[in-house]
C-alpha cells in the first residue's frame, strides 16, 4: 500500500490498486514516495496526525533515530503527499447539516537550508502562497509579519522541520519559538538524531 492509499483510507476515500510509472523513483537523488519496508512507521505518523483528517490541528511530534535510518525519506515523502490532499474535503453528512472540514496545510522544511529565522519564514511562506517571496531586500520582521498574515487567514499549518539539533542547524526549541511567534495555529514535526521529551516516533536503524 503506497502513501496515497494510506492517506485516502484515513480520509474515508475508496482506494484501489493503481500502477504508476515514475522515472524519479530510479534516481538516487530523490526520496521515494513510499519508502520500502516503512509502512508501520508511516502508519504511526498518520496515527499522530489523525485529528488533521477531521479538520483539527494535531499535536506536535518528534521523530528521532540514528543517521541513515530513513527519517528524511519518510517525512519528506509523507508530507509531499499530505500536501496534495490539503484543502476542502468531501461533505460529511450529519443530522443537522453537511460539513466540509479543511485539513491543515502540510509543509516540509529542511533545517540545513533554513537555519535562520529569515530562511525558515521564507521557506514556509513559499510553500503556502502562490505569490513570489523575496530572498533579499526585506527584513526578518517584515517577512514574519507577512507570514503571520498568511497563517491568520489560511488553514492551520503542520510544519515538518527535518535535521534539527545537528551541529550546523538550530535546536528544535529555537525553531518552535520562531514558528510560535508567527501563529498559534501551527504544529510541528521535527526530526533529530536524539530523543527529546515530546510525543515521539522512534525510527529503527536501517538494516
Amino acid at each position: 500500500m503506497n502513501i496515497d492509499d494510506r492517506i485516502e483510507r484515513r480520509l474515508g476515500y475508496e482506494t484501489g490498486t493503481s500502477v504508476l510509472a515514475d522515472p524519479e523513483a530510479l534516481s538516487p537523488v530523490v526520496h521515494t514516495d513510499s519508502p520500502m519496508g516503512r509502512g508501520p512507521v508511516i502508519e504511526q505518523l498518520l496515527d499522530a496526525f489523525e485529528s488533521a483528517f477531521s479538520g483539527s490541528l494535531p499535536p506536535s511530534v518528534y521523530v528521532y533515530g540514528p543517521t541513515g535510518s530513513g527519517k528524511s525519506a519518510i517525512v519528506s515523502g509523507l508530507f509531499e503527499r499530505l500536501a496534495t490532499h490539503s484543502g476542502p474535503r468531501r461533505a460529511i453528512q450529519t443530522s443537522t447539516r453537511a460539513v466540509q472540514p479543511t485539513i491543515p496545510s502540510f509543509v516540509y522544511v529542511d533545517a540545513r537550508t533554513a537555519s535562520t529565522r529569515f530562511r525558515l519564514y521564507r521557506a514556509v511562506l513559499s510553500a503556502i502562497t502562490d505569490e513570489p517571496v523575496p530572498d533579499h531586500g526585506i527584513g526578518t520582521d517584515e517577512l514574519a509579519e507577512t507570514l503571520r498574515d498568511a497563517v491568520r487567514t489560511g488553514p492551520d499549518l503542520v510544519v515538518a522541520i527535518d535535521h534539527t539539533n545537528e551541529p550546523e542547524t538550530p535546536q528544535a526549541t529555537a525553531l518552535v519559538e520562531w514558528l510560535t511567534d508567527v501563529g498559534r495555529n501551527i504544529c510541528m514535526l521535527y526530526t533529530s538524531p536524539s530523543p527529546r521529551d515530546k510525543q515521539k516516533t522512534r525510527m529503527p536503524a536501517s538494516s
